[in-house]
């Protein structure tokens, strides 16, 4: 199958004019790549490891800060209903809106490119953390937490002994999903809001 897709791709992008808006050919992207490896004069890596390493810093920032803030609220949120009733509407009502919809309030609030592209990447990987950590809990069944009552279980060591390890799937689940979503937005907030990354390097 890769090796048809191959020849397609080869037939397809060739005998073009040469203009910006043609596809390459699959040699010109091997060329294209190998030429991403090589050092600029004055630096001190190669042009894509610059690049990647920019990326990695800025979505590795902005997943930790989410992890920090989403799994606690969310494990908060699932096991006191008065915070969860409180927060939810909020919550919902922004979650919705795209990571990309946020580029104008960064380029406003933050005055460097970092600061920009690590709060997209935290408000993409935030709300659907809290979201699924919160759900985990609520959806713990309640003859777990029964059961652990009847042992003499309460307050801080059920919610160690019970409710930690019954949700733990899901959140490390949305961990998963959180990461990927993060990945996804730092290379469009690069296309727009730096000028250092992978996103600003397609561009």
């Amino acid at each position: 199958v890769l090796a048809g897709l191959g020849v397609l791709w080869s037939f397809w992008a060739e005998g073009s004019t040469g203009t910006a808006t043609d596809f390459p050919t699959p040699g010109q992207v091997v060329e294209g790549f190998s030429d991403q490896f090589k050092t600029a004069p004055g630096d001190k890596a190669p042009i894509i490891v610059r690049h990647v390493l920019s990326s990695l810093f800025r979505t590795i920032s902005g997943f930790a800060v989410a992890c920090l803030l989403g799994v606690p609220l969310g494990l908060v949120m699932g096991w006191y209903a008065h915070v969860f009733y409180a927060l939810n509407p909020l919550i919902q009502m922004l979650r919705p809106i795209s990571a990309i919809a946020w580029i104008p309030i960064s380029i406003m609030i933050f005055r460097r490119d970092d600061a920009r592209s690590i709060f997209l990447i935290f408000i993409a990987a935030f709300f659907p953390m809290a979201v699924s950590t919160a759900a985990a809990v609520r959806s713990i069944p309640q003859d777990y937490i029964r059961a652990a009552q009847n042992f003499g279980l309460s307050g801080p060591r059920l919610f160690k002994k019970v409710v930690l390890p019954a949700a733990m799937p899901q959140v490390v689940t949305a961990l998963r999903v959180s990461l990927g979503i993060a990945w996804i937005v730092v290379v469009a907030a690069e296309m727009v809001a730096v000028a250092e990354g992978l996103g600003w390097l397609i561009t």
